[in-house]
């Protein structure tokens, strides 16, 4: 939800992290291509009323066995999924006739009569209710639906108030009705009848497993003030996940790690002002020695370990007659790349103001 000039509330598609702009005709899924139009055309007022429902009832659903999803996208928030059905009913066998003894004199001088029909009591053409989910039905993942061709999204029943609001009526002769269905699918779908027991039916995990582990966890930042030497940002630690600030520069995506690094090409200019032993000597006796580590897939960058317990003594270099151990130790200090706690003493010196977003990875 945004607002325009005129202080009018509009419906926008967010673009993700280093993209410019997004657009409903981007969308390759067609069914999701035509509730992103539909939000967007009907508006702000339409869209909020949507999201309270929403909100509502995410109150009520928590599918059982969630111990199993440990995907950072469930860490933030409740992903659902659009789902594809079709509702109906289905005659396991022939219609009950009528037994009344007339009744068969004329089923059998129509024995041989193809556009006979024998007399069921119009049986096949009464309504039965059909309601779909409850939200407050122990593991019931529905939040809501639309029939095809009705874009009138109908919630899930919360309350005796709602009961109306969600019944379909079918009657076994008709044909099946399509739906469109808002879905945790880590819950399963309940239809409810009165004629039949609970239909129960889940999405296998197979199904979506992946599709969770692929999303990924931006948060916009942003104005924010910080030294201009060394990026600032209170964040909380975790022995788990790991903070990242990603922003853009030159239209290209760059990652700081809340891990201190530091690029082999900068050390090396850095090496440089002071001695003119090879850099590649001197980056793998920091690499041996645990003072940097190495990151896997890219032999450019190292993890900069300033922990004094792991870190193992450096060896002398036969050409380096001072004490290079001291300089490597303030290059590493003063140079590394990496989020800084936010220091609360007074300083002086450049601040800039910045913008981009925090990235969340799951480490393990």
């Amino acid at each position: 939800i945004v607002k325009d000039a005129n202080d009018i509330q509009k419906v926008r598609l967010l673009p993700k992290p280093g993209a410019h702009s997004f657009y409903d005709f981007e969308i390759t899924n067609v069914h999701l291509k035509n509730l992103t139009k539909d939000f967007l055309e009907k508006g702000a007022v339409y869209f909020l009323k949507f999201l309270q429902n929403i909100n509502e009832i995410s109150l009520f659903s928590d599918p059982e066995g969630f111990e199993r999803h440990t995907e950072l996208a469930m860490l933030v928030g409740k992903p659902l999924a659009l789902v594809r059905g079709r509702i109906g009913f289905q005659a396991m066998e022939m219609y009950a006739i009528n037994q009344d003894w007339s009744v068969f004199e004329n089923d059998v001088r129509n024995a041989f009569s193809k556009s006979y029909k024998r007399d069921t009591y119009d049986f096949e053409q009464v309504d039965f209710p059909i309601k779909l989910g409850h939200a407050a039905q122990l593991n019931d993942g529905l939040f809501g639906f639309w029939e095809d061709n009705n874009d009138t999204f109908k919630p899930v029943i919360k309350t005796a108030a709602d009961f109306k609001t969600n019944i379909l009526e079918k009657s076994i002769n008709e044909n099946s009705t399509l739906l469109t269905m808002l879905f945790d699918p880590r819950g399963k779908l309940n239809a409810y009848t009165g004629i039949l027991p609970t239909k129960t039916i889940t999405i296998p995990e197979s199904m979506y497993a992946e599709a969770l582990a692929k999303m990924k966890i931006y948060f916009s930042i942003g104005p924010l003030l910080t030294p201009k030497d060394k990026l600032q940002i209170p964040i909380p630690r975790s022995a788990i996940f790991e903070w990242k600030w990603v922003y853009e520069s030159d239209y290209t995506l760059t990652e700081i790690s809340t891990k201190p690094t530091i690029g082999k090409v900068s050390f090396e200019l850095l090496w440089k002002q002071h001695f003119e032993v090879d850099i590649s000597k001197v980056w793998t006796i920091l690499l041996d020695n645990n003072w940097l580590k190495a990151i896997p897939d890219n032999s450019m960058i190292a993890y900069v370990n300033f922990d004094e317990k792991t870190r193992l003594p450096l060896p002398d270099i036969a050409a380096i007659t001072t004490d290079w151990r001291t300089i490597v130790d303030n290059i590493l200090s003063e140079h590394y790349q990496g989020i800084a706690p936010v220091n609360t003493d007074v300083r002086f010196g450049q601040v800039e103001l910045r913008e981009g977003w925090l990235k969340l990875i799951n480490e393990l």
